[in-house]
């Protein structure tokens, strides 16, 4: 169950539920994916909090504080819900999701008039190393039609609902990568396999997945516990949207302009933007991307 604002701009999501609304491109202007350089130990980081969250022991006292509440009030499907999240352990927000939506309709993408498309402008990062994970594990814990279904995988149309659709040789690694690979040896020597280009490792985005694949195989291989479901359930974003293209592109600039990543105060804002108008979110989130380089230095 996700908390929603006040704002049909900005909503919280569980990964499950945005997947279920949208299809995410990652447009020209977005640069490449790095974080399978790990670079600052950045990726290998956000695997283990990941496993943290996900083996977090719940406040007990807590939670039987919330049960005799919701018990008095009667909200019996509530106490499921928060049984169901104790057993499956703690939610983890991983900050804002920007995206906008393109000026044109995919008439060639499969339900196009019920998933609506969208350009990431900032949380490429985060959403491609869940992609990555997530399909490692669909490959681990025996999910790979899960994860299809999940991602909308067309493979005779060549088709998926999380895609670097604009850079041509980035989309037909994806692709490949999901035809050829169907099980856990499959990864071994990813490089040397007769599916694998020559071109692809000189492309940057490839070669950090390649790299990423490598990290994420290392954190996950041992763990007994299954994680497939916990990230689609338990993993949330802040999702802000712009309706316009040219809001879209200008809000990027901006927030690029900084050379940051996205910081713990962005959940601040969240709490503030519930209180104003859809309009008013749009002037005053590029007004928040320049203050808080001074605030939370």
């Amino acid at each position: 169950m996700s908390l929603r604002s006040s704002s049909s701009f900005m909503e919280e999501f569980s990964v499950s539920e945005l997947l279920d609304k949208f299809n995410f491109f990652v447009p020209e202007i977005q640069r490449e994916y790095v974080w399978g350089k790990n670079e600052r130990n950045i990726l290998a980081s956000f695997c283990d909090d990941i496993i943290e969250g996900r083996n977090q022991a719940p406040n007990e006292n807590l939670l039987q504080q919330k049960i005799s509440k919701l018990t008095a009030e009667k909200k019996f499907s509530e106490i499921a819900r928060l049984l169901e999240e104790n057993n499956n352990g703690s939610p983890i927000n991983i900050g804002f999701l920007y995206s906008y939506e393109p000026n044109y309709k995919m008439e060639h993408f499969p339900d196009s008039d019920i998933y609506k498309d969208t350009y990431l402008i900032d949380g490429q990062q985060r959403f491609t190393s869940l992609f990555l994970i997530l399909f490692y594990l669909s490959i681990k814990e025996n999910k790979q039609k899960d994860f299809k279904q999940l991602f909308r995988y067309n493979q005779g149309l060549s088709t998926i609902a999380f895609d670097y659709r604009v850079r041509t040789l980035t989309h037909d690694f994806v692709i490949k990568l999901i035809n050829e690979i169907k099980k856990e040896e499959d990864f071994n020597n990813l490089l040397n396999t007769t599916w694998f280009l020559d071109i692809y490792i000189k492309d940057v985005t490839i070669k950090s997945m390649v790299n990423g694949l490598n990290i994420i195989r290392k954190k996950f291989n041992e763990q007994s516990t299954d994680y497939f479901d916990f990230i689609l359930d338990h993993i949330r974003f802040w999702h802000f949207k712009t309706e316009k293209t040219n809001q879209g592109e200008e809000l990027y600039i901006t927030m690029n302009s900084r050379g940051k990543q996205l910081e713990e105060n962005e959940s601040v804002r969240a709490k503030l933007f519930e209180q104003i108008t859809d309009t008013e979110q749009t002037f005053w989130s590029g007004k928040w991307e320049h203050w808080q380089d001074y605030f939370w230095k």
